[in-house]
Formats: C-alpha cells, structure tokens, sequence
C-alpha cells in the first residue's frame, strides 16, 4: 500500500473540537468548519422513541408469543436501518476532514479529548442521555484509522476551558459562554464558540512544536466559519 502513503509537513496542523450539536469544528490557521451534528442528534431521538414504543408493547404480551417476536424483530431492523444511517454520516464526515488534510498537506490532526464526560454524574439528565447517545467517539476512530492508514498522525489534547479562553489575550471566563457566539470581556474578540473550541486546542498543540506562548494572530479578522451538513436525500455534505 506504498501507493496509498502521503507526504505531509508534519508541523501542519488541523485540531478537532468534538461535540453535540456541532459533531466537530476544525480550524488549522486558515478557516473554521463546523460539521453539523443535529442529524445524528434527530436519529437518535428517533431510535429512542421506537425503543420505548417497542417496550411498552412488548410489555403486554407473553415474552414467547408470535406477536411478541414478531414486533422485536420489527424493532430491529428499524434501529439497524437507523444506526447504518448515522454510521453512513459518521464516515462522511471523517472522510471529508481527512481529504482537507491530504489536499493541504496537514501532517498532525491533534482531537480535543472529551472522553472524560462520559463518565460526569454532573452533566443533568438530560444532557447526560445527549452525551452518552452521541457517536463523537466514533468519528475520532473513524478519523483516527482512516488518516493514520496514509501516513497521518492523530493524537489527542486536554481540552479543559478550550470553550472559555480567548485564543487571541488569554483571558479566561468564569463561566461557559451562552449561545452560540463567545465574546471576550478582555480585548473584544468575539467569534462562533465552537470554532474558539478548535482554536484553543489548536494553540494547545502548537507548544508542543516551536512556539512557547503562541496565541492566535487575528489582524484583519478572520473568516467567518464555514458550516457543513449532511442532506440526506442527496446523500452528500453541503454547506450551509
């Protein structure tokens, strides 16, 4: 598979912040994308709601009745067909971030590691149902294999206060920002709160190379991110 290994710079990096209603935001000192995650997030609710249907009918009826079987099997293929539909998205997704690394030469994709909520008591509820249903760990193994299968390396940074730091003066809010949008209290700057996400770890990983205090140099502005979601009846990623 010689044919199949890229030359990258390996200094070039593309960091990954991983969430809910956006699956991941990506940012690698030119742009901001942000991948949609509220389909998944819609197809889990529904495989939810199937599943709670199926049980209150099942509870009902003999557990080796025909009916009974009959509306397990039922359920499912309804879940498979589900769950192959946000696989078939998750590999998109993947697929998309490691084709922008190979068309720009990124050597290093460095992952915000969220791994850790999984197992907080102190989420709520109901967002603790949101984060243990949804798949971001998934799309981290999809792009970690498919990028490290062409020559690529993946590896993963502490991600604590990424959402509340202003990548551009370092000041640090006390609380997570409300919305969408984070504004610094410090120097002004404002920008989307996942793609501060990105470029804090993005910052984070950069010390480890050749730059001690590297903070973002935002002369002129940034571009506005760039939003992409999965259309399902075109069954391709657009951008929104």
């Amino acid at each position: 598979r010689e044919q199949d290994i890229h030359q990258f710079v390996e200094d070039k990096l593309l960091a990954i912040d991983l969430g809910i209603k956006r699956i991941a935001a990506t940012y690698d000192e030119e742009r901001v994308l942000l991948y949609s995650g509220k389909l998944i997030m819609s197809l889990n609710r529904l495989r939810d709601k199937i599943n709670a249907m199926t049980q209150r009918k099942l509870s009902v009826l003999s557990k080796h009745s025909r009916r009974y079987r009959k509306i397990r099997s039922a359920n499912r293929q309804v879940a498979r067909r589900i769950n192959n539909k946000i696989t078939d998205i998750l590999h998109k997704y993947s697929r998309k971030i490691v084709n922008y690394c190979v068309e720009n030469e990124i050597g290093t994709i460095a992952v915000g590691d969220c791994s850790g909520i999984h197992n907080s008591p102190n989420c709520g509820r109901k967002n603790n149902q949101k984060i243990v249903s949804h798949p971001e760990q998934r799309l981290l193994r999809y792009i970690r294999y498919k990028f490290e299968d062409i020559g690529g390396v993946v590896k993963t940074t502490p991600e604590a206060y990424t959402s509340r730091t202003c990548p551009c003066c370092g000041l640090v809010k006390q609380s997570s920002p409300n919305g969408r949008v984070f504004k610094c209290q410090g120097c002004g700057f404002e920008y989307d709160r996942d793609g501060i996400g990105s470029m804090n770890i993005y910052l984070k990983e950069k010390v480890s190379f050749d730059e001690p205090k590297a903070k973002l140099d935002v002369v002129g502005g940034l571009t506005p991110p760039i939003g992409l979601k999965y259309i399902s009846n075109q069954d391709c990623l657009v951008k929104i």
